[in-house]
């Protein structure tokens, strides 16, 4: 669930409290999600970096 479906027509201010608390368990879900997959990207690219670069030092890129 997005923090834009909690705000809808104010449904916080009549959700029960364990609605709450699964609502908030799923934006928490979606945000942790989104980190993992960014952080995870860019590792992709770091690492793609470093390999480009060791491989062109080494003179093993061949194409550059």
């Amino acid at each position: 669930m997005q923090i834009k479906l909690i705000l809808k027509d104010d449904w916080y201010k009549t959700a029960e409290p364990e609605q709450m608390r699964i609502a908030l368990m799923h934006v928490e879900q979606e945000a942790m999600d989104k980190m993992n997959n960014q952080l995870n990207e860019r590792y992709r690219e770091c690492r793609d970096e470093v390999f480009e670069s060791c491989s062109t030092d080494c003179g093993w890129n061949v194409d550059k």
